[in-house]
């Protein structure tokens, strides 16, 4: 690979990762607000002794809570958008404005696509269970539960199209502002070829 690929490649990387951490970021801020608000929303049910402040423990969302939206929300989203934007369907600022619609969607889906991946492994480990006691037993052998497992793998599809039809709008904005950074910076370098060069 020549420097100047090597420089083009790094360039469209650093672009691609600036503008998926955004994304990922904007994704977790939405998840946080979606605790807090689920959690706002039930707080006069719980005060009026419904669960006696059970289910966040009256302290509003749990640490759990909002490291598990991190875990398998934000960061897969981010690193299958980041993934598509370097490598699947880069975008520069010569594109036409419906091919960078096309790209910011395609860099959503295939976001998408990791989360479920992730989830759809997550729904089936989970269906793994031990029978009994932990330490009872010499060597428990875990029982596979095609219940739990249909359930994670339903819930895993489920949620991997909510957070397509939520973030649609997000990608394609986030593909939209970087390409019109880039059509900037190009009229500011009239002679830069590539991104790497801007």
């Amino acid at each position: 690979m020549s420097p100047t690929a090597q420089s083009t490649h790094r360039s469209t990387a650093a672009i691609a990762a600036v503008t998926a951490g955004g994304v990922a970021a904007v994704i977790l801020v939405q998840e946080l607000l979606h605790l807090v608000i689920g959690w706002l929303s039930s707080l006069p049910y719980m005060l009026d002794g419904g669960y006696g402040l059970g289910y966040f423990g009256g302290y509003g969302p749990s640490y759990v809570d909002v490291l598990s939206r991190l875990m398998t929300v934000a960061v897969p989203v981010g690193v299958g958008f980041f993934l598509s934007l370097w490598l699947l369907a880069p975008i520069t600022g010569g594109q036409r404005l419906l091919g960078v619609i096309a790209r910011g969607a395609i860099a959503t889906a295939a976001g998408t696509a990791v989360m479920l991946v992730l989830n759809v492994l997550l729904g089936v480990l989970s269906a793994f269970v031990t029978r009994g006691s932990l330490f009872g037993n010499s060597f428990p052998f875990p029982d596979f539960n095609e219940g739990n497992a249909f359930y994670g793998i339903s819930s895993a599809f489920s949620g991997a199209f909510a957070t397509l039809v939520g973030t649609l709008p997000l990608g394609v904005l986030a593909a939209v502002l970087l390409w019109l950074w880039l059509r900037e910076r190009a009229a500011k370098h009239p002679g830069a070829t590539t991104a790497a060069e801007v």
